[in-house]
């Protein structure tokens, strides 16, 4: 995926497999598609997304879909069945909120990974500095700062 770009780099393959889903298991496509359906909203509007967040969200949107997948096969991808478990409220917000979730504790871990780099950086520095007095005390030296 380029940085910055909306969708990912898409083959003559990938139109391939879904078109033999839609084919042969249009239920289950439908159910995949609108529980998907929050991550591709959020790569048209966050720019910033890079690999590294979206696997990040597929994590927690993979653990919403545990449940509803489950039904979808022991329903037999029956038609039924999956336009169910797509107008089931309660799912649908438990999806939105699970990339909600996720997209906190992406944006959350990288402020905190910053805040500890930084902190890192400053103590480096008052150790450097540190050793660069001993060293002019050392040598008699004096530098201007």
């Amino acid at each position: 995926m380029k940085r910055g770009a909306v969708f990912p780099d898409l083959r003559w393959w990938h139109g391939l497999f879904l078109g033999v889903g839609v084919m042969y298991c249009p239920g289950v496509v439908l159910v995949l598609c609108v529980l998907l359906l929050p991550v591709a909203v959020l790569m048209m509007i966050d720019t910033r997304a890079d690999r590294q967040r979206l696997v990040i969200m597929l994590f927690y949107i993979g653990a919403v879909m545990v449940r509803p997948l489950h039904h979808v096969w022991g329903g037999r991808a029956a038609w039924p069945v999956c336009v169910q478990i797509v107008e089931d409220e309660k799912l649908l917000i438990l999806d939105w909120c699970a990339l909600a979730f996720a997209w906190f504790v992406a944006e959350a871990s990288t402020v905190v990974a910053r805040f500890i780099g930084g902190q890192r950086l400053r103590v480096e520095r008052v150790r450097l500095e540190k050793r660069v007095t001993a060293l002019e005390e050392e040598w008699g030296l004096s530098s201007v700062r």
